[in-house]
């Protein structure tokens, strides 16, 4: 279980529901204050799927699909971060040893 499900939030969208602002390369949704939710493809990367309102305390889990995860690029990532922790591990354990 990641941190991010463990969040309180106020609802889960789907990705698809949000706008992307390609210039800031942030994904926005309203939020019920007037004001909007804010996650950045960078967060997005970094494996958090909470965007916080820029106003008010709520936040939102967004669900993010296969598609846009292959987009963005999250899974080679993940991937990649992981190989590298193994690799690290498996050093270690070889000076170890």
């Amino acid at each position: 279980m990641g941190l991010d499900d463990a969040e309180v939030v106020y609802d889960e969208i789907p990705i698809a529901d949000l706008d992307f602002d390609e210039q800031e390369e942030v994904y926005t949704h309203a939020c019920p204050c007037g004001d909007v939710f804010v996650i950045s493809v960078d967060e997005l990367r970094e494996g958090s799927q909470i965007a916080h309102c820029n106003d008010c305390s709520l936040k939102i889990r967004v669900l993010v699909d296969d598609e846009t995860k292959r987009k963005l690029g999250l899974n080679e990532e993940r991937r990649a971060e992981t190989d590298a922790a193994e690799l690290t591990i498996g050093a270690g354990i070889e000076l170890a040893g």
